[in-house]
């Protein structure tokens, strides 16, 4: 686990609305990284099969962001999204 952020804009999702952005669970999505270096590969792929796809940003970094519709909706280290995420449910537990 690479503790890596991301900056990550929603702007070429499709979705009226921004929690349908943000949490729809329609089938057959899937995120896909890659360097820099085999992007356009993978866009020639999809595109060939049909596929939509979107650029939705770049890992790295010590933060996840995410911005839609120029707006940032998201900014925090990952340290402590991890935390949160690790501890979820031993403190549902502890209640």
């Amino acid at each position: 686990w690479g503790m890596l952020g991301a900056k990550v804009s929603l702007a070429e999702v499709p979705a009226a609305r921004l929690d349908a952005r943000l949490f729809g669970e329609s089938p057959s999505r899937i995120v896909v990284s890659t360097g820099p270096e085999n992007a356009a590969r993978i866009r020639e792929m999809a595109v060939k099969q049909s596929v939509p796809v979107h650029v939705l940003g770049k890992v790295g970094g010590e933060e996840l962001v995410i911005e839609a519709g120029g707006k940032r909706l998201i900014s925090e280290p990952v340290a402590g999204l991890e935390t949160v995420w690790r501890d979820a449910i031993p403190s549902l537990m502890s209640q």
